[in-house]
């Protein structure tokens, strides 16, 4: 059945976890990290020192970061050093370990990555969230009404619904009925 743009997130904010795997494995990195989003640098031999840093460019072969700082110190790194990334977006943290292709000094020191071959999603919630995909019926207790909804993820704290109408309000007691 076709659903609506309404959703309910019980007590979390929803997180579109497929579609940025999705994303993520057809590598098209600009559609997930971007420009200016913050970014928390560690080098391989310096254990869990983070620096922090901001994508200033995104290529085909290589993403940009402002030179890695932690309180005022540069990140000391070379060509060929391998460097922990972790950047923080709107849907949560990627993560990836990358290589220093070159040092741009220009007008500011900016480090140059080669795009990794593989990613990892981390999300930045209290409860990891586990995509399920079942249809289930709706009663709102304010009036009694059924709506029929899908349910797209689940957690310890609350659970992502999709439904045909936008007709649930924050505070509605709802029943929800899985045994379809």
């Amino acid at each position: 059945f076709p659903y609506g743009a309404c959703f309910i997130s019980c007590q979390l904010r929803c997180f579109m976890f497929g579609k940025l795997l999705r994303q993520l494995r057809s590598r098209h990195i600009e559609k997930v990290i971007r420009l200016n989003d913050r970014a928390f640098v560690s080098h391989s031999s310096l254990a869990a020192s983070f620096y922090s840093s901001r994508i200033e460019d995104i290529s085909s072969t290589s993403i940009h970061l402002s030179c890695p700082t932690r309180d005022g110190l540069m990140l000391p790194v070379k060509p060929k050093d391998r460097l922990h990334v972790s950047v923080l977006t709107g849907k949560g943290r990627v993560s990836f370990i990358s290589c220093v292709e070159n040092i741009l000094t220009d007008n500011i020191r900016m480090l140059v990555l080669k795009i990794p071959d593989t990613f990892r999603l981390e999300q930045l919630r209290n409860y990891f969230r586990v995509p399920v995909h079942l249809r289930l019926k709706i009663t709102v207790k304010r009036g009694s009404r059924i709506l029929k909804s899908a349910l797209d993820d689940l957690s310890a704290g609350g659970c992502r619904l999709r439904t045909e109408t936008a007709n649930i309000f924050a505070g509605d007691k709802l029943i929800l009925d899985i045994s379809d």
